[in-house]
């Protein structure tokens, strides 16, 4: 198949735009996967144009001209779906503006799940049929991603490239990506993905025991019984799916490839459309409940207030009622007549409210001269018979208190009554002229039992600083079972200070995305390091819902940072109502940082907590492909992913 001509090897610094007829596609790829670059990988041949969509070199999305490339035509000549659901699918597209996807899922031909396996399929059909074309253009148009994430596919690219070049028949384009025949290979240490033994062909796993610990292209291909056109073939797929590597015989070992499992459905999970089902199930009925029983509730009970509250708690009281109730009808928005009963049950809030305002600001009777006595009283005494006198968790506090005299309470609530001061006097200074002003400056000191902190303008992970390594890691040690454990705990807490998990997670998105007053580089330095420091004592204090709104702000800042998005996805994690949430901020952070074998841990604890249990095992199988040592993958996969690892055992065939 092959020819042995001299073929000279395409340079890695090759133009993004030539001819295919002597430039390999696998080579352009894997400069793309190397230098992790983003944007759209054009072929025309003819009057077709296929389109790859790469992200930070990855594949995750591709499109095609062809009729037969749709994914609905594709789905009819798999016999996954008939003539008559794609025309349902079709006439719900044009009613309601929706994708065939969507259009698919609505109509009940697929569940989510099954249309990210279907979407993902389609994606890796167009990329290898590529492989096979030797008589086109390619041309690569370098840009940011334009792809939305819940639209990303995950398929690993090496795998890709092996399967793709097992397709190519043109020997002097596999001569061409071919290194000379004199260079050394040998069975790769660290490869990048996991491959059953039953997907590589014969010749691969000849090939894989003639390189052995190190052996040249060219006596690869006299040792083995396959045809020479076949084995280099195979070499060169395996030395692009990074399951070969070349020996450096002593010189320094160039950077090994990035590590990628795939999933082969949608990169992210259908949890968030899950819950989303489910609160839009929960909320239509608590409104058709509370418009029910509408006349006949009394304004306290409307507001969930007390009736003698005073006039802060009404105010409160009705804040919430309002978010909550604005949250709901967003919920129910398809549903004109749910969105009616909503504004009927708003107007009513709205007219409770100026009732009990009004009540507020009557005068009230003097107290009686028995009342005044009591509301005069110095201190309240128990008597010996009163069951709060001898409450054992009463004492238990107690016991427990820290040495400056304050429970966790009353320190939870110090630390946000500093934190809160902190903003308005920055507030007030941004407002007020420069110069002496006549007040005094009010400075406010926090002491936290960690110690103060250097952040600098772009801090690392918090598990990189070892106070708050300590304190994380020993919070959630690898079973996500603590973590509810402690979200049971904090939900039980006193009111006060209590973690508010009415708001959901879309209210607190668009309260943290409003549009801030332009910062100065230096005022940016200095927010960023004050919003770090700030999370860190909400961390302490187990205040997720502060720790999450500031992190969104810290998010918004500095946007392409992979440190802030791992904080922010991990308390997302921990708290009751934001979790469902978390995992897009997993996925976006390791976006920004694919090789961080701590944040693909941490969502495969997210993916197990969930029960879903394939995408828990693929992060922690990739847990162990970047840190084979890492403890908490190996405790979960108990060993399984090591012994049973098909490549490993093959290996370990290879060497005895």
């Amino acid at each position: 198949m092959a020819t042995e001509s001299k073929t000279e090897r395409p340079s890695s610094t090759f133009d993004w735009v030539g001819p295919l007829s002597t430039i390999p596609l696998a080579e352009v790829v894997r400069r793309i996967a190397n230098e992790e670059r983003s944007g759209d990988l054009q072929v025309i041949f003819g009057q077709t144009i296929k389109t790859v969509y790469l992200d930070r070199g990855f594949v995750v999305l591709a499109a095609s001209n062809l009729k037969g490339d749709r994914l609905g035509e594709s789905l009819i000549d798999r016999g996954r779906i008939s003539r008559h659901e794609l025309a349902l699918a079709t006439m719900l597209m044009k009613t309601g503006q929706k994708k065939i996807g969507q259009a698919l899922v609505q109509a009940g031909v697929m569940a989510e799940e099954e249309l990210g396996r279907q979407v993902a399929l389609q994606v890796n059909r167009i990329v290898l049929s590529l492989f096979k074309v030797h008589d086109g253009i390619y041309s690569f148009d370098e840009r940011p991603t334009n792809i939305p994430v819940q639209l990303m596919v995950s398929l690993s690219i090496y795998r890709i490239l092996l399967e793709g070049i097992r397709r190519m028949t043109k020997g002097t384009l596999i001569l061409a990506g071919l290194p000379p025949l004199d260079t050394s290979l040998r069975v790769s240490e660290q490869p990048p993905f996991t491959i059953d033994l039953d997907q590589l062909k014969p010749v691969e796993q000849s090939v894989l025991r003639a390189a052995g610990r190190g052996a040249t292209i060219q006596s690869i291909s006299e040792r083995t019984e396959h045809d020479r056109g076949r084995v280099l073939r195979a070499c060169y797929g395996l030395l692009s799916a990074g399951l070969l590597e070349e020996d450096t015989a002593g010189r320094p070992r160039p950077k090994p490839l990035k590590v990628q499992e795939e999933t082969g459905v949608f990169l992210l999970s259908d949890l968030e459309k899950k819950f989303a089902k489910i609160q839009t199930t929960n909320a239509r009925q608590e409104i058709l409940m509370e418009f029910d029983h509408l006349g006949q509730m009394a304004e306290a009970d409307l507001l969930k207030v007390d009736r003698d509250a005073d006039l802060a708690k009404i105010q409160e009281a009705y804040e919430e009622r309002r978010k909550e109730w604005s949250i709901k009808r967003h919920l129910v928005e398809q549903e004109r007549s749910l969105v009616v009963k909503v504004d009927q049950i708003q107007a009513r809030l709205e007219r409770a409210y100026q009732q009990m305002l009004s009540e507020q600001s009557a005068p009230s009777p003097p107290l009686t001269n028995q009342a005044a006595a009591e509301w005069s009283s110095p201190h309240i005494e128990f008597s010996e018979s009163d069951p709060l006198r001898e409450d054992p968790e009463m004492e238990a506090e107690a016991e427990t208190e820290p040495e400056d005299g304050l429970n966790r309470t009353e320190r939870v609530q110090q630390i946000k009554d500093a934190l809160q001061a902190r903003q308005v006097g920055e507030a007030q200074r941004a407002v007020e002229p420069t110069g002496d002003s006549g007040e005094p400056e009010i400075e406010i000191e926090i002491e936290i039992e960690t110690g103060e902190f250097d952040t600098p303008y772009l801090p690392p992970l918090i598990e990189d600083e070892p106070e708050e390594a300590s304190f994380i890691s020993n919070e959630v040690e690898p079973q996500l079972g603590l973590l509810i454990e402690q979200e049971v705990e904090e939900a039980a807490a006193p009111p006060d200070t209590r973690p508010n998990v009415a708001e959901s997670s879309e209210a607190i998105e668009m309260e943290s995305s409003a549009t801030p007053r332009p910062l100065s580089f230096a005022q940016r330095q200095e927010r960023v390091r004050q919003l770090f420091r700030d999370v860190k004592l909400h961390f302490q204090v187990r205040d997720w819902d502060g720790a999450i709104s500031l992190l969104f702000e810290l998010v918004e800042l500095v946007p392409d940072d992979a440190a802030y998005q791992g904080m922010l996805a991990k308390a997302m994690l921990r708290h009751p109502v934001m979790r469902k949430n978390a995992e897009r901020h997993f996925i976006e952070a390791l976006r920004l940082a694919p090789q961080d074998a701590d944040l693909h841990y941490w969502l495969g604890l997210y993916y197990k907590t969930f029960g879903l249990k394939s995408r828990a095992e693929t992060e922690f199988r990739t847990t162990l492909r970047i840190d084979p040592k890492h403890e908490g993958a190996r405790k979960y996969l108990s060993g399984e992913g090591r012994k049973k690892d098909p490549l490993r055992d093959l290996f370990g065939k290879i060497f005895g």
